[in-house]
């Protein structure tokens, strides 16, 4: 058993609400597989993350543009605090677009997380951008 996606499945769990350009959104975290993964819906994309052996943590990313990243968390329960997940690699990309390359949670308490999303441009440069997830109370529903 994976205690470390345990802990992650249940600080993650739930509904939550950010703002992109002055709209608001709804994120989801839920439980799936029998409680072997958690799948991420959020307004482009979602994500599926599940354990890869005892220490390891996986996430395949299923984006607007068709393909599927995956990434794997780098050093899964070394720090509490945020989760770095780093590039591994991606299906049916096409080649000379642009391709999310990694990502980085930050939990700032219970009812605060920052996404911090990175992009691969096809000039080889990064750029990132980033979501502030506050939980919803459960009766908002």
């Amino acid at each position: 058993m994976n205690s470390d996606f345990e802990d992650l499945k249940r600080r993650l769990v739930g509904t939550w609400s950010f703002t992109e350009n002055g709209q608001s959104y709804d994120a989801t975290f839920e439980a799936v597989a029998h409680g072997h993964a958690i799948l991420e819906r959020n307004s482009e994309f979602i994500a599926v993350y599940h354990p890869d052996g005892v220490h390891s943590l996986l996430m395949t990313l299923y984006t607007r543009d068709g393909n599927q990243p995956r990434l794997r968390a780098k050093g899964f329960g070394e720090n509490p605090a945020s989760i770095t997940f780093v590039f591994q690699d991606i299906s049916n990309w096409k080649k000379g677009t642009e391709h999310i390359n990694g990502l980085e949670f930050f939990f700032k308490d219970r009812d605060h997380l920052t996404e911090k999303w990175e992009m691969l441009n096809p000039d080889g440069t990064k750029t990132h951008f980033e979501f502030e997830l506050t939980r919803k109370a459960a009766n908002n529903r």
